[in-house]
């Protein structure tokens, strides 16, 4: 599937576009706080490649963020420091972070882009839109909370999606880096 769009939250925004395997894994790229980082996830494995920006902004010195622009870093599905942007590449996780605890309640039919779907609400307001054609997939979901708010829109539902590693030359060990 392929996930386009923005969350907001705690004063940042998070744009994204990234393709996700029904079976795990995935790749793309998020824009934070004015960086840019690009995921590649490979069963446990996942590589991180940023812009001088994304490094600086999570806490690397200069000279580091310098060293990381070109390169991947490499962890692994566990590392708890990235736990959240790896959120976005395991479809069960993303589900349980994106479907409200209360349930949702039926809106009704409408038009989205010229196809049917169905309208679903949380109990903020959020719209959940499902398609009424074909399988029943999420298209799209969006809505405010205070402050936070989500625009995502899902397509591309059962296309293959292609994971290759980056090279090793390009590839530095998360362990290496002090």
């Amino acid at each position: 599937m392929h996930i386009t769009g923005s969350v907001t939250g705690g004063g940042s925004t998070i744009l994204l576009d990234v393709r996700v395997r029904r079976s795990g894994g995935g790749s793309g790229t998020l824009v934070m706080d004015g960086g840019k980082l690009r995921m590649v996830a490979i069963g446990k494995t996942v590589y991180l490649s940023g812009d001088r920006t994304f490094w600086k902004k999570s806490g690397a010195s200069s000279s580091m963020a310098k060293r990381m622009v070109g390169k991947y870093l490499k962890t692994n599905a566990a590392n708890k420091d990235y736990a959240d942007l790896l959120a976005f590449y395991d479809l069960r996780q993303l589900a349980e972070n994106l479907l409200p605890p209360n349930g949702l309640q039926v809106a009704g039919p409408e038009s989205l882009a010229g196809s049917r779907v169905i309208t679903l609400r949380d109990d903020t307001g959020a719209r959940y839109s499902v398609a009424l054609d074909g399988p029943p997939y999420p298209v799209r979901l969006a809505g405010k909370d205070g402050t936070d708010a989500v625009a995502l829109d899902f397509t591309e539902y059962g296309k293959p999606v292609s994971l290759t590693p980056p090279p090793a030359g390009q590839v530095i060990d998360v362990s290496q880096v002090g």
